[in-house]
């Protein structure tokens, strides 16, 4: 299973039953890596193993606490969204020297990659935590989670994930997630 539009580097795909944000499409092996993020869904903190399904464009992974749906508004963004009690989690594994992450002081994270360029996760509703670390010895951020959370009031989270090579902005507006 694929996940992805026409003219987008940023995928999602199973890989032995492991979803995983990929950056590919690229006429290059070098500017592809099929496992910048493993996704896992959680519930109460405990992972959980969704039903997935793809239909009319939406990627839907559901639990019986409640589901994530992603979706591209174009080929450098993909809209994520979950409701109900579950969170996603985007594990980065595997960060190459000079790769790392950084907050920005907007709440979004930016994840940049040697030559594959970067992404931007921007939280919209609910909130992001993640628990990225720089390691100057190595010249490199450590293996990181990245997570989604549903606001406790609403029970809903609502994000972008930028995908750009240089130095790429949030849009000043977003649609309805």
């Amino acid at each position: 299973m694929t996940f992805d539009i026409p003219d987008s580097r940023l995928a999602i795909f199973d890989d032995a039953g492991e979803l995983y944000l990929a950056i590919r499409n690229s006429e290059y092996p070098e500017l592809e890596r099929h496992h910048i993020a493993r996704l896992t869904l959680a519930v109460d903190n405990k992972r959980v193993t969704p039903d997935i399904a793809i239909a009319d464009g939406v990627l839907t992974l559901t639990t019986r606490l409640g589901e994530v749906v992603f979706r591209f508004d174009r080929p450098d963004l993909l809209r994520v969204a979950g409701h109900g009690r579950v969170a996603l989690r985007l594990h980065f594994e595997g960060l190459h020297q000079f790769e790392n992450a950084a907050p920005r002081e907007d709440g979004s994270l930016e994840v940049a990659f040697v030559v594959l360029g970067k992404v931007l996760i921007v939280p919209l509703a609910g909130a992001l935590h993640h628990d990225a670390m720089w390691v100057p010895a190595r010249a490199q951020s450590e293996d990181f989670t990245a997570e989604l959370l549903p606001s406790v009031e609403t029970l809903r989270f609502d994000a972008a994930i930028h995908e750009y090579f240089s130095n790429g902005v949030r849009d000043e507006e977003y649609a309805e997630g």
